[in-house]
């Protein structure tokens, strides 16, 4: 059987406890909300989360009471994300600027004015240096500076984030050289004279060589790493100082070898205007000369040229430049001698310009079996029932080049290896015309193997009238004109 005594004592506790309950719930019940809250955050504030429940249970209004019950869940929320945060290697950089984000985000929404341990922000720290030092190292210094002012914000400053913010200085600094130097480079470029533009390039190589200095020395006084930012910036200035000099390298290359180029376009000049047709002996003799003399000129700036870049203007060059100077003077001279001494230039017809064509000469871009001659020019107005051309051409010996003459419209062209005195002596001597044309193409009227055909050298042409007076066309040199029209 039950002690009497003790039921007695059990029932007086229960009574007790109920009325304790039932006190404390009426002097809730008094209260304000706005009582109750603050009651609740000194219970949690003291450490006592538990004991803020009941206060906020009895809150009236149902917004606030769910705002400071949901603190419990968004206490265990926040030690989820720190230790999730903590849980990612620090080589997932973006993971971890994420679950910080998160983590911020998720503190900032708690309610204010309770308090949270205080190693719960701190805890991240490393984290955020790890993001900081990951975003200098790929260099994206701005990114990097608004992530540790964001961490700051939030963390308060430290020590920690002195690293990678020494190395964004440095980068800043070598940057500041370098940018110097692109413009230096970009200057260079647009200068026009060419020695000048040649000195600006060099300026600019210089100016990158010191920045290259500077970053070594912020490389040393930081120790900073072989993948560091800082190492990648070096390398990209030191790829750029490379670049500016291949650049310049090949700018003189191209200066060096264009005085060929510029040496052969000048042979093949032809006279302004309405002088193609209607120059005499002694003008022929008189713009040749100017050719001549022009032809010096470019050889002399050459040669100057080659004194001031004497590794990129070389022996062979020089060698080279000098035979085309030599056979092209020697195909002057044979052309001056022509027109001294024949009687008969008279009654050659109208001379094509320039008078002498050839592959020693050739065409700008043409090569190989497709290598063309640079074109001798004939033009004029019919007066009559033809127009007779003549010219000269050098095919050396053996070789089965083709001479081609080609109109802008579709008159019929003859071509004959001697003077045909304006016709008179096709029929009479029985003259034959070398044109193939069973090899025509277009308005091009070719003559095969003209080095065998053309014996002397030269070549006398006849268009025939149509319905329309004026003609244009030109004659050229090639390789094999069957070939190069397939």
């Amino acid at each position: 059987m039950s002690n009497p005594r003790n039921a007695k004592k059990i029932l007086a506790a229960a009574l007790a406890a109920l009325l304790a309950a039932s006190c404390a719930t009426v002097k809730l019940s008094r209260m304000q909300d706005a009582e109750l809250v603050q009651a609740g955050v000194d219970a949690w504030n003291a450490k006592k989360a538990e004991d803020a429940r009941p206060y906020w249970e009895a809150i009236k209004d149902p917004a606030t009471r769910e705002k400071y019950l949901s603190s419990y869940d968004k206490a265990a929320e926040l030690d989820a994300l720190h230790a999730a945060a903590l849980a990612i290697p620090s080589s997932e950089s973006a993971k971890q600027e994420e679950a910080f984000a998160g983590f911020v985000a998720a503190y900032k929404a708690f309610p204010e004015g309770l308090k949270l341990p205080a190693d719960l922000k701190e805890g991240l720290r490393p984290l955020t240096v790890d993001v900081a030092k990951a975003k200098v190292k790929a260099a994206k210094m701005e990114a990097a500076e608004a992530f540790i002012k964001e961490a700051v914000a939030f963390l308060g400053d430290s020590p920690d984030y002195d690293p990678p913010r020494r190395e964004m200085e440095a980068y800043a600094r070598v940057q500041a050289q370098e940018q110097k130097a692109d413009k230096a480079y970009a200057d260079a470029k647009a200068v026009e004279e060419f020695n000048a533009r040649i000195a600006a390039y060099e300026g600019a190589i210089t100016a990158y060589r010191k920045v290259e200095e500077a970053s070594a020395a912020e490389i040393k006084k930081l120790g900073a790493a072989a993948d560091s930012a800082l190492a990648g910036q070096a390398a990209k200035i030191k790829r750029k100082r490379g670049n500016v000099r291949i650049e310049m390298e090949r700018l003189v290359r191209d200066r060096g070898t264009s005085f060929k180029e510029r040496i052969g376009e000048e042979f093949a000049r032809v006279p302004e205007g309405n002088q193609v047709g209607n120059m005499g002996p002694e003008d022929i003799l008189k713009f040749n000369e100017g050719i001549q003399a022009a032809i010096e000129k470019q050889y002399q700036e050459m040669v100057a040229f080659g004194e001031r870049y004497p590794t990129v203007i070389d022996k062979d060059m020089i060698r080279d430049i000098d035979q085309q100077k030599k056979a092209l003077d020697d195909r002057i001279s044979a052309i001056a001698a022509e027109i001294r001494r024949a009687k008969d230039i008279a009654s050659r017809g109208k001379a094509a310009m320039p008078l002498l064509i050839g592959l020693f000469n050739p065409a700008p871009g043409s090569k190989a079996e497709g290598e063309k001659s640079r074109p001798a020019v004939i033009r004029g107005k019919l007066e009559g029932e033809a127009a007779y051309w003549w010219g000269m051409v050098s095919i050396e010996a053996g070789k089965m080049n083709d001479l081609v003459v080609t109109l802008k419209d579709g008159k019929e062209v003859q071509v004959y290896a001697e003077n045909t005195l304006s016709g008179s002596k096709i029929k009479k001597n029985k003259l034959p015309n070398l044109v193939s044309k069973g090899n025509k193409i277009g308005n091009s009227w070719p003559v095969l193997n003209a080095g065998s055909l053309l014996k002397d050298g030269q070549y006398y042409v006849r268009i025939m009238a149509n319905a329309k007076p004026d003609y244009a066309g030109e004659v050229v040199v090639y390789s094999s004109f069957i070939s190069r029209m397939r």
